[in-house]
This record gives structure tokens, C-alpha cells and sequence, in this order.
């Protein structure tokens, strides 16, 4: 079975963040990283580390998140806390899902770090020997999806608006710890409006983000393409995504529809982190826009 077909109530969540020299992935560096493995009952593992970069860290930045150049300078080095990172990961079994808060950021900044790595060493690695990317899923998407009436949804933002307490902004573990309670309440208000009789299932959860990152975890795998984050549409609207432009029509249930609606694919755009379909809808004779997040579920393929 696809990880994408498993109830969410049998899989592993890792809450996961990064504290960086700056915001970009090409120039700036990782100075910690941290990460919780849960579930929906329990807490199983941590990791957390400090990481020495190559470069100082701006003052300004340090004012942010309170980490200076002296706090890392006994600290590991990338090459040796990003295996130990990967190693966390496989450790907390599987089948796991990676939960980040705007997670194009986090995604882009190991990957950019991978690229360092590859362009020092010369290392190139063996294509059939590379592990498969990990699964990670934005919660600032999902909560953009799941809550119109939230001011904002930054990870402080949703922890007043859940009530959650946020001693420790702006530093990985407490980030983190916070994170997985935004998560496992965001996942409730997932499980009560789109859960069916056999649950919550993962793809309906990745299509109320609109989709997911691949997080590489080998340098070898890692293209400079991939700095931004491997943004993927979820399986579903991979589906539409391949027909658009084409003649072929698909099924689809839209928002509370209780019957299905063929539409005729055009486009896919995203814009503010929300996916959205340009269709011409054969029940309503016109051209109109779907929210990827509000396609519950998307059927047989007309072919023409």
C-alpha cells in the first residue's frame, strides 16, 4: 500500500526546523536544527544540535534567534549533523510524514547545504543507491486551508489563536515543540470535517495543502533546481496536472458537492501557497477556477 493511501493515525509525524544565518539557501547556512518524532498519542524521539558554520553569524540574525558565533564554535559541523539528521529520521521508523512550518524555507536550506557538501567534496554518488526522497508537508499551508478566521498564519500567530504557550521563539527545539501541537490540532480539525468511514487518509491531508515537499537526504540526489524545495502536487491533483491542455475531461467532487463534475483541465497555478485549477466545467458550461485544497476527490478520466 502507498504511504499516501495509510490512515494518518498509523503514521509517524516528524515536527522539524531549522535556525540559519540568513534567508537565503545559496549564500546562508544552518546553525541548528531540531526535530520531534510523534504521533497522535505519544512523543517517541528528539534530536536537536547546534551547527558551526562556515561564515559568521550577522548580528543582526543573532538578535533574532539569540544564537551567536561563540555559542557554535565547539559545535559539529554540517557534514557530520545532517547524517546524524538522516539517521534520526530512519530511526523513527516508518511508514513517517515530515511536518515543517513554511517548509520551502527548511527543505531549501539542507538542500543548499547537500550542494556545498557535493561541490567540496567532488562526490557525485550512484543514482540506483540513493534513498527516496522523504515526504515533508507544509502546516502553514494546511492551516491556511483548515482556519479562514486567523489574523495570520505564522507558527506564533496559530499558537495564540490555539492557546499554545511559546517560551522559546525563533530557537529549533522550542519552535519544534510548538509546532507539533499547531500539527496535532490542525490534524483534529482535519480528521473532524474530512475524515470518512475508514479515517483520515494521508492524500486527502497532503490535498488540503495543496501538495508536499521532497526533502532529499543524500548530496548525490540534490540538484541546484532543488534549492527553492521540490515542491510536489499531491497524487490526486498530479492527476489533473497531467491532463491540462489536453482534450480529455476527469471527474471531480468539489467542496461540499455531493455528486461528481467532469471539468476539462487548463491550467494549475499557485499563489499564496494555495493551489488552484483552471477547468472548463462541463456541468456549468463555463471556465472557472477550483481551490486545489477543496477537491475532495477526483475520479475517471474521459478521454476524447
Amino acid at each position: 500500500m502507498s504511504v499516501f493511501e495509510e490512515n494518518v493515525s498509523n503514521i509517524r509525524f516528524i515536527a522539524w526546523d531549522t535556525e540559519t544565518t540568513g534567508l537565503s539557501p545559496r549564500i546562508d547556512e544552518i546553525v541548528e536544527i531540531g526535530a520531534v518524532a510523534f504521533d497522535e498519542d505519544f512523543e517517541h524521539r528528539v534530536f536537536e544540535s547546534l551547527i558551526r558554520p562556515r561564515m559568521a553569524i550577522p548580528t543582526l540574525v543573532s538578535s533574532i534567534h539569540g544564537i551567536t558565533d561563540s555559542m557554535v564554535q565547539d559545535s559539529p559541523t554540517p557534514d557530520v549533523v545532517l547524517p546524524q539528521f538522516v539517521d534520526f529520521l530512519t530511526w523513527s521508523g516508518q511508514p513517517r510524514v515530515l511536518v515543517a512550518h513554511n517548509a520551502s524555507f527548511d527543505v531549501g536550506m539542507v538542500h543548499g547545504e547537500w550542494i556545498r557538501q557535493k561541490t567540496s567534496s567532488g562526490r557525485r554518488g550512484a543514482s540506483d543507491l540513493l534513498p527516496s526522497p522523504e515526504i515533508c508537508i507544509d502546516s502553514c499551508q494546511l492551516a491556511r486551508s483548515l482556519i479562514d478566521d486567523a489574523p495570520r498564519h505564522s507558527l506564533e500567530a496559530l499558537a495564540e489563536y490555539f492557546g499554545i504557550s511559546h517560551a522559546s521563539k525563533h530557537r529549533a527545539m522550542g519552535d519544534v515543540k510548538v509546532l507539533k501541537e499547531v500539527f496535532l490540532r490542525l490534524l483534529g480539525l482535519a480528521s473532524d470535517r474530512y475524515a470518512d468511514a475508514n479515517g483520515l487518509r494521508l492524500e486527502r491531508l497532503i490535498m488540503l495543502c495543496g501538495g508536499y515537499y521532497e526533502l532529499h537526504t543524500n548530496p548525490a540526489s540534490v540538484s541546484i533546481e532543488l534549492i527553492k524545495g521540490a515542491f510536489k502536487f499531491s497524487p490526486a491533483l498530479e492527476r489533473i496536472s497531467i491532463l491540462c491542455g489536453g482534450s480529455s475531461s476527469i471527474a471531480i467532487c468539489y467542496d461540499r458537492d455531493e455528486e461528481w463534475r467532469y471539468v476539462t483541465p487548463i491550467g494549475m497555478k499557485t499563489k499564496n501557497s494555495r493551489v488552484y485549477v483552471e477547468a472548463f466545467c462541463h456541468r456549468d458550461q463555463m471556465k472557472k477556477t477550483f481551490r486545489g485544497d477543496r477537491i475532495r476527490s477526483v475520479g475517471k478520466v474521459l478521454e476524447t
